[in-house]
């Protein structure tokens, strides 16, 4: 583990890099707030930003790997066997019915347009976007899932191919609820655009104790027949 403090910090996601390469803002964000001014990280998130020694837990590279971290860490949480599908499904529901919900500033129709920075999508078009298999999940999925399933969700990316360390650039949590939001770690891959499921050391800080909470509800028949994720 190491600190962030004196490295260089985007202005965009608040990563240890320049804001011209962010991985999860790719698209220009003139018209975005945190164009402005990126989000301030606390002082523990400062000092816990850098991991090594991670295991690293391959999706599907199949348009839909973004879905499959989620899934794969509900099942392996709750004993589930929810599918990717089925994420998708109540992701994309949720963000139609809540365009306005917020984390640190940053709504979900704001995630919308940072997507799609030259159309003019409602978080319902949107939406319908997402239920097609072939649509890349991103960030007002990342938003949805830590409301909708009540996550605290990282973003990683790896900064040394070496040493095999691990830098956090975005963070997603629920907020509002009477549970601590359950972690959920995944690794961004800027070369391919991929997610894969980041499984951190168990001494680290981030791991602390959580309070049991009751699975999340999924409906599988609100799902279709089609499987899916927005990035892979």
């Amino acid at each position: 583990m190491g600190n962030c403090g004196s490295e260089v910090r985007c202005g965009k996601c608040d990563g240890a890099h320049l804001s011209d390469d962010c991985p999860v803002y790719s698209k220009p964000r003139e018209d975005h707030p945190d164009a402005q001014a990126g989000h301030s990280p606390t002082k523990s998130e400062m000092a816990d930003c850098t991991v090594t020694k991670c295991r690293v837990v391959r999706q599907p590279a199949d348009n839909h790997c973004l879905f499959h971290c989620l899934a794969y860490n509900l099942n392996k949480h709750f004993k589930t066997k929810v599918k990717a599908r089925d994420v998708r499904a109540e992701l994309s529901q949720w963000v139609a019915a809540n365009p306005d919900v917020e984390v640190k500033g940053q709504s979900v129709i704001d995630l919308v347009r940072v997507e799609y920075p030259n159309e003019e999508l409602s978080a319902t078009s949107y939406a319908q976007r997402i239920a097609s298999t072939q649509r890349w999940g991103g960030l007002p999925e990342l938003l949805a899932a830590s409301q909708l399933y009540n996550m605290e969700v990282r973003v990683w990316v790896q900064t040394s191919k070496w040493t095999k360390r691990y830098t956090l650039i975005s963070k997603f949590e629920a907020e509002g609820t009477a549970t601590e939001p359950l972690p959920l770690d995944i690794l961004f891959d800027r070369s391919q655009l991929h997610y894969d499921c980041l499984i951190l050391p168990p001494y680290h800080p981030l791991l602390r104790p959580k309070k049991r909470r009751p699975p999340p509800v999924v409906d599988p028949a609100a799902s279709g027949s089609s499987d899916g994720s927005r990035s892979s």
